[in-house]
């Protein structure tokens, strides 16, 4: 499983036994490749600083550079820097993955194609990628950039976000800090006049501790109890294929 599933999994620990319909989820968001494409022209920003759109989709660039960029007498001066939200001296894209039965951590601190791969197939690992950690003023900073429009969590309200928190600090790759501060940025393609909006909480290593616990606990109840509702079911993978589902009305489009 992957940390972006944590959410749905506290939600409706049911979910995973479902089988997913992947042509009606594509026929119910037809943007979804689009919004993958902005989502993926920001990660190159946010690591690289440089404007990229994965096909070559010169007005998705232009939308992206006027964003970052202001005329000032015929010049162009750039007004917002990938390092003001990822400061140098972090690393970016940390693979993760995380034993929950054993609660500790493998992390690569390189791109590894072949790095999840090994731990796929195996049910005691939950594997992602986290965006950026920093170390900053006695602790570590977790950082997540979203770019989808509906995005309304903090950090801790993420079970996604959570979940690296977790998987960062049972790697003990780092000295054991007391806390950790657990970051959102959240930049949308629209509003397109908007800068990116920043989240932050800190949550204790022994709050850490115990939310591993409950991954476990959860991980352990997997296709066994289903909690459908309207929230539950909106954003859930195996929605189309689910005899629970609450199908709400311009919703699923059935």
């Amino acid at each position: 499983m992957r940390f972006s599933s944590l959410d749905q999994l506290f939600a409706c620990p049911g979910y995973t036994s479902i089988e997913r319909n992947v042509e009606a989820e594509d026929e119910q968001f037809p943007n979804a490749q689009a919004s993958r494409a902005w989502g993926t022209m920001l990660h190159t920003w946010k690591e690289t600083g440089k404007i990229i759109h994965p096909e070559g989709d010169k007005r998705e660039e232009k939308l992206l550079g006027n964003r970052i960029w202001k005329s000032v007498k015929n010049k162009r001066e750039q007004k917002i820097l990938n390092t003001d939200y990822w400061p140098t001296g972090g690393f970016h894209e940390l693979k993760i993955a995380y034993n929950w039965r054993e609660q500790y951590s493998e992390i690569s601190f390189h791109d590894e194609p072949e790095f999840h791969k090994q731990f796929r197939d195996d049910d005691d690992w939950i594997t992602g990628t986290v965006d950026f950690v920093l170390e900053t003023e006695g602790k570590l900073r977790v950082s997540d950039l979203k770019t989808g429009k509906w995005w309304n969590k903090s950090p801790t309200e993420s079970k996604q976000i959570m979940g690296y928190g977790l998987g960062i600090f049972a790697s003990q790759s780092w000295p054991i800090y007391t806390e950790m501060e657990l970051e959102v940025v959240h930049w949308p393609k629209y509003p397109a006049k908007e800068p990116p909006k920043v989240a932050r909480e800190d949550i204790s290593t022994e709050g850490l501790i115990q939310f591993g616990k409950q991954v476990q606990q959860k991980m352990e109840a997997r296709g066994q109890e289903f909690n459908p509702s309207v929230d539950n079911c909106r954003f859930c993978p195996g929605r189309f294929n689910c005899m629970f589902a609450v199908k709400e009305e311009n919703t699923y489009g059935f």
